[in-house]
């Protein structure tokens, strides 16, 4: 965000701490500060009452600002005045330095089912730059991945973060599987996470495909299978040969953890018309998943997360536009 400070904001030595402590995160990179009327007395007069270390500091912070809000414009702006209401309007948004600098202090949070696989999968879809973006900002606590338990308690969480404060709804976004057993058929619990996230104004993503394990490589995932322990292995093999039969669409909602024994209802009812062409040998083996550990595992893994895989276009283009997405709306 790019916080524009009105003169009222320098009237008095009162919120000086406020305006310097605004300046050491905006000198993070994370937000940018500008003065509206650099040439007001009051600027002028308060500027002059920093001792040289604090003017050099400033001066940084608004250079740093103006440098970096060249490159990549913030997505939100912020008129800091203490002398008229404050509004909460996204495209007119006014604070007070108080409210502004809770505001600023604030990580970006991004609130996922599992901080550990989410957080994995998501650098693993990041672009080098954006890798270690994200990491320069957690060292900062300026971004922080919010841990939810699940589905069901994400809505919950967003709702409590949003209700806190009336601005919290810029400094959010929420990662969250579909669970859809085939295209265009989110859960019911995913559809309630998004209303809730749009009820509150908050970016949320819910992913195209079933969930994070449908977004493995399938080379990753022979590697995988091929590491695994003896007891395992054969049966895995069994499963990763029938899966690489399948198209896109039907790994892409494929059930990687348990397997179509999840979806049996579904395909016997005929509700899930996915797998009508697959034999049913494949059928049967396919019955079982790879198990619970399968995203834990893999997207941990540093090989994995250093492959910038570009062999699947469409969850590259997925996912990184997400994660780009994210970076937009926090700086």
């Amino acid at each position: 965000m790019i916080f524009e400070l009105n003169r009222s904001c320098f009237v008095s030595d009162n919120g000086t701490m406020s305006l310097i402590f605004m300046a050491n995160i905006a000198l993070k990179g994370r937000h940018r500060l500008y003065v509206c009327h650099p040439e007001d007395e009051a600027y002028l007069k308060w500027f002059e009452g920093l001792g040289a270390s604090l003017q050099e500091n400033w001066r940084v912070a608004l250079d740093t600002s103006i440098s970096l809000e060249a490159l990549e414009s913030a997505k939100y702006s912020v008129l800091v005045c203490n002398d008229t209401d404050q509004c909460y309007d996204r495209e007119s948004l006014v604070l007070d330095l108080s409210a502004a600098e809770r505001l600023i202090y604030e990580p970006f949070k991004v609130f996922v089912e599992n901080n550990g696989a989410d957080r994995d999968f998501l650098l693993t879809f990041s672009t080098h730059d954006q890798f270690n973006k994200i990491r320069e900002l957690e060292a900062a606590n300026l971004f922080s991945f919010e841990h939810c338990g699940g589905i069901t308690e994400l809505p919950k969480k967003v709702e409590y973060y949003a209700n806190e404060r009336r601005v919290n709804y810029l400094n959010c976004s929420a990662v969250f599987d579909s669970d859809a057993p085939s295209p265009d058929a989110a859960s019911k619990e995913a559809m309630i996470a998004k209303d809730v996230c749009d009820r509150h104004g908050v970016f949320s993503h819910v992913l195209r495909r079933r969930a994070i394990e449908n977004y493995l490589s399938r080379d990753w995932l022979n590697t995988w299978v091929n590491k695994s322990p003896k007891s395992a292995r054969s049966n895995k093999k069994k499963i990763f040969t029938s899966y690489c039969k399948l198209n896109l669409e039907q790994r892409s909602h494929f059930h990687m953890k348990r397997g179509l024994k999840v979806d049996k209802d579904g395909i016997q009812a005929g509700a899930i018309t996915l797998y009508s062409d697959v034999s049913d040998g494949d059928l049967c083996t396919l019955n079982e998943g790879f198990g619970d550990n399968l995203a834990g595992d893999l997207y941990a893994a540093d090989w994995v997360q250093n492959a910038q895989t570009v062999n699947d276009s469409d969850a590259w283009g997925e996912v990184n536009g997400m994660i780009n997405e994210i970076l937009v709306q926090c700086r």
